[in-house]
């Protein structure tokens, strides 16, 4: 349970009158208690705890401590810019005082410390959450925040609106808050002001459950905003996502690994895959999850949508003329085959027997090698969708990738409304089954692993696994398992290269999945500490 605090306390309330001759609350510009009657936001009339001060801070801590012993398994910090919704400016008068720390300034005005009030309140949010469980990981959420808030809150975007432009936007305040030293943040999905439609519910769904934090939110004032009151399609969408999320939850925690001791964020964008590719800085519909690439449509259905092609059955590899465009078809040619190309002749009559020979060549499936398949991806390899149906039905969305060998993949869930992910050739990812909740997952689970090799035959990756709470991980309480797969004499051979931490390693199943094309798997089966290889026959030929 997650319990919401506001960051102010009623005249009549207990705690009010206890600290009534604290001084631990603001106070106005001559010295009175910062009192504030507001029916808007706040239950009458209501002090703000001075959050500058650490003896304010400890006093919040102590009544934290004591709830959270209730059973509470976090706390929600809102309106703590603080929103006082009567004043031109929606927050506190600049004229009131703060009596800080010394260390921190000491009396100032609210101008001064405005921008850290949020984060201060975060910060005894925390350490009051840590005084009652000393052994647990506290889980705070902020909404306002300053440097430094990612020590103790997640931080959510605010209060945003249910349209297509909020969609877009908060993949961008994502990415920035990452860029910015907060790692642990998402947006109120499906928008929590005004009245999402089912398209717009399974899109920021889609895009959601990628972002670090997920978690959907709406105004008491909306229609509801829970899957199911949309319909089947929209509950089953909603439904892929969340299990989308939940098989990448070890990909996702070694993100987190990353960002605790480098300083990586979780989400970073598509311009890290190639940052001398500047056409990447504007793409504002795609970001990475490490070596992963999710890509967004972010369009409406006057805009755009997606449709996916259903194609025949055997190998068939898209390409174009470096001309694509949403109202020219998608091309795909059928692995095997070959045709003749001609260049752009104005007429016929221009063409001559002595003109290059240009053939396009598409290998079938036994007769592909990586590197024919990064040869192809240089042509086109990218999923396109398109329809023969009007404007207001369907466009094309084209993939811009970054430069190298990006293989697009899915979980068999395949849907419009669903991000399209690629993952960069060179990476091992871990993927998790489909759990209900975290707290069904076991060490003894079968690891997965998503192989995409580079052009050279290789791949690396690593698995990092502690309790999931607490802090042994501190004292070396944990694995680290770093994975290397190799393409030799045919052979594709994974194994474990280090390890690190005191944990032993479980008795457990590995699955390796090997990913050679268009959403094309291999797999196979060992133990995991153990080689475990796919040989492939036809190759050894080539």
């Amino acid at each position: 349970m997650v319990s919401k605090q506001t960051g102010c306390l009623t005249q009549g309330s207990n705690r009010r009158r206890a600290i009534s001759s604290m001084t631990v609350v603001l106070k106005k510009m001559f010295g009175f208690k910062l009192l504030v009657r507001s029916r808007k936001v706040w239950p009458g009339l209501c002090v703000f705890p001075d959050f500058i001060r650490s003896e304010a801070r400890s006093w919040w801590a102590s009544l934290v401590k004591d709830f959270v012993t209730s059973g509470v398994d976090g706390l929600w910090n809102d309106m703590n810019e603080p929103a006082v919704m009567e004043t031109p400016t929606k927050t506190m008068p600049e004229s009131n005082i703060h009596r800080g720390d010394p260390q921190h300034g000491g009396k100032q005005n609210h101008s001064h410390y405005h921008n850290v009030y949020g984060m201060l309140m975060a910060r005894s949010t925390y350490e009051g959450m840590k005084l009652a469980e000393e052994q647990k990981r506290p889980f705070v959420l902020t909404r306002a925040g300053f440097v430094g808030s990612q020590r103790y809150a997640v931080m959510w975007t605010g209060d945003n609106l249910s349209t297509w432009e909020h969609l877009r936007m908060s993949i961008s305040m994502v990415l920035n808050l990452g860029l910015s030293g907060q790692p642990y943040s998402g947006p109120d999905i499906g928008g929590f002001g005004r009245d999402a439609t089912s398209k717009l519910l399974r899109r920021w769904m889609g895009v959601g459950a990628m972002f670090p934090f997920c978690r959907g939110h709406s105004s008491k004032d909306t229609i509801d905003h829970e899957p199911w009151y949309f319909g089947k399609e929209c509950e089953e969408v909603c439904r892929l996502a969340l299990m989308r999320r939940y098989r990448l939850l070890p990909h996702i925690y070694n993100l987190f690994y990353l960002s605790h001791t480098l300083g990586i964020p979780v989400a970073t964008p598509t311009f890290f895959a190639d940052p001398k590719d500047m056409k990447l800085r504007t793409q504002e519909d795609s970001f990475l999850l490490g070596p992963l690439l999710v890509y967004v449509s972010t369009k409406d259905d006057r805009e755009s949508c997606e449709m996916l092609h259903k194609l025949p059955q055997g190998l068939w590899l898209s390409f174009d003329f470096e001309d694509s465009h949403p109202d020219l078809p998608s091309l795909y040619l059928k692995g095997g085959s070959i045709i003749p190309l001609a260049p752009p002749h104005q007429h016929v009559g221009e063409a001559n027997r002595t003109d290059d020979v240009t053939l396009l060549v598409a290998l079938d499936e036994h007769g592909a090698t990586i590197g024919n398949i990064t040869l192809l991806s240089s042509v086109g390899y990218c999923i396109r969708f398109s329809s023969t149906k009007d404007d207001r039905e369907s466009c094309e969305m084209p993939h811009k990738l970054p430069q190298g060998l990006w293989l697009s993949f899915d979980f068999e869930d395949s849907h419009p409304d669903l991000p399209s992910l690629y993952l960069k050739g060179g990476s091992i990812i871990p993927l998790a089954p489909p759990h209900q909740h975290v707290g069904e997952a076991n060490r003894t689970d079968d690891v997965t692993l998503l192989v995409a090799l580079d052009e050279h035959g290789k791949a690396e990756g690593f698995l990092y696994e502690d309790d999931g709470d607490g802090y042994e991980y501190l004292k070396g309480g944990y694995l680290l398992t770093t994975y290397v797969a190799e393409l030799q004499h045919s052979t594709i051979t994974l194994r474990v290269s280090k390890t690190e931490g005191s944990w032993d390693r479980p008795k457990r199943r590995l699955h390796m999945k090997l990913l050679i094309c268009v959403g094309t798997l291999l797999d196979a089966w060992g133990t995991d500490g153990e080689t475990v290889q796919i040989k492939f026959p036809w190759w050894t030929k080539m």
